[in-house]
């Protein structure tokens, strides 16, 4: 399968025209005509001004895709993580979109679907998916601190409607369960095209606490794995190491991949700070968490507005407010809802003194072995 990377330095109206034309291009896309078409990009949610960049789907590449399928009849859908999508549409300004009809996911006309999974059965999810000819995916180039990376096939979580997501973060636990029911969305509700904004990306502790990272690439390709996999790759992850993709593999959902455009680009992504890395991910699992899984979630109270999504949103009711939020770590099951939708990154993981400590040894006698 093609996968294309194209240099975009800015946003700029025309140069993300120019780069996502370009994008398409290189991987002989034909743009139909007269269909009806969806696109789904990363509606993450409203978050302070400043941020915002890194985290949802510009609108700048939104707006790039409709001019280049205008002649379809165009519409816009997501359920936001927040839960108030209306909210997300206003302040990214989408609502002043032309040619494009919004659908908010949450209350739109809704159809049962069998997924015929282990953790998705017979769900919801909106009509309008499966009315559709074509679904563009849109997804963010962006690291997770529970997935380590998000991308084209995880940006379909997404057409879960309202609390379903977060529902499922306590039914399904963390990686690699929760990565296994991402792929039981894809394999049942597919795009037919997926357009990647890379132009600033998300490093670190994503998929919106993190730092934003200037990576000046769109990239395209018909299939989302084969994306997802040079994606990873391209921020420096192996990406058989990242669950989502590891699984589709094994599950033979791949197919050879050839990369046109920027083929010898590399990115130098800041990982998650939850990421195991080196000798440490061969321990047993137990042990792991119990000597390395030390980073607890905690408050940045000058931050804090004390809005109560985060307790909203957490899916076993582990947030109390006193004044500010206080987690209750034996009902916490570490899938960082509240960290991730928090418009006010007033949420971060904070490292045990004493493992911080004993790491910045443990590196220094590492790179002095290597002088």
């Amino acid at each position: 399968m093609k996968v294309s990377i194209v240099k975009c330095y800015n946003y700029e109206q025309s140069e993300v025209d120019e780069a996502v034309k370009k994008s398409l291009e290189l991987i002989n896309y034909k743009i139909p005509k007269n269909k009806k078409i969806l696109l789904k990009p990363n509606l993450l949610g409203f978050f302070q001004e400043g941020s915002q960049i890194a985290i949802t789907t510009n609108i700048a590449v939104i707006k790039a895709v409709i001019k280049l399928f205008k002649g379809n009849k165009l519409y816009l859908g997501d359920s936001s993580g927040q839960g108030d999508t209306n909210k997300t549409i206003k302040s990214l300004e989408l609502d002043t979109l032309k040619d494009i009809e919004i659908v908010n996911f949450d209350k739109a006309p809704k159809i049962l679907v069998d997924f015929k999974g282990k953790y998705l059965k017979k769900e919801y999810i909106p009509k309008i998916l499966k009315e559709v000819d074509l679904i563009i995916n849109l997804p963010k180039l962006k690291t997770h601190s529970v997935t380590k990376y998000t991308g084209a096939i995880k940006n379909f979580y997404g057409i879960l409607p309202g609390g379903k997501k977060w529902e499922l973060h306590h039914t399904v636990g963390n990686d690699p369960e929760f990565s296994k029911m991402l792929l039981e969305i894809f394999k049942t509700i597919k795009p037919n095209l997926s357009i990647m904004d890379g132009i600033i990306g998300m490093e670190g502790d994503g998929p919106s606490m993190g730092r934003s990272k200037n990576s000046n690439v769109i990239l395209a390709s018909k299939d989302s794995l084969s994306l997802d996999y040079i994606a990873s790759k391209l921020m420096g992850f192996n990406p058989l190491e990242i669950p989502q993709i590891n699984l589709a593999y094994k599950e033979n959902l791949n197919s050879e991949i050839t990369v046109l455009g920027e083929k010898s680009l590399s990115l130098s992504y800041l990982k998650p700070s939850t990421t195991t890395q080196g000798l440490v991910k061969y321990l047993p699992l137990f042990i792991r968490k119990k000597i390395f899984d030390n980073k607890k979630l905690a408050v940045i109270p000058e931050k804090c507005r004390k809005c109560g999504l985060c307790a909203k949103v957490c899916p076993v009711n582990a947030i109390s407010y006193h004044p500010y939020p206080v987690w209750d770590f034996k009902k916490c099951i570490r899938c960082h809802c509240c960290m991730e939708t928090c418009p006010y990154h007033a949420i971060h993981l904070k490292e045990n003194p004493f493992f911080k400590t004993a790491f910045k040894i443990f590196r220094k006698i590492k790179n002095f072995r290597k002088q």
